[in-house]
């Protein structure tokens, strides 16, 4: 077969149907220790600072909730000579 516009000759597509909740042989599922561990952080609204639970709880318009990765801490720098 032959692309029309390039006249390059080109193998016909193959359609496979693959049901979603099927694994493929070299997918494994998620397990909850592959996940990033992530922490549920407030801030204002209108300038950005974190805040805390219950100013959050009790300002509902002018917070916002978010849920945030957490980064393990990076090792200590050596000193150098």
């Amino acid at each position: 077969m032959r692309d029309c516009r390039t006249g390059i000759a080109t193998r016909p597509a193959l359609h496979v149907y693959v049901p979603q909740n099927q694994l493929f042989p070299l997918e494994k599922p998620m397990s909850s220790k592959d996940k990033e561990p992530k922490k549920t952080v407030r801030r204002d609204s209108e300038d950005g600072q974190f805040v805390t639970k219950r100013y959050a709880e009790t300002h509902p318009r002018t917070t916002e909730t978010e849920r945030v990765r957490v980064r393990s801490p990076s090792p200590p720098k050596k000193p150098s000579r």
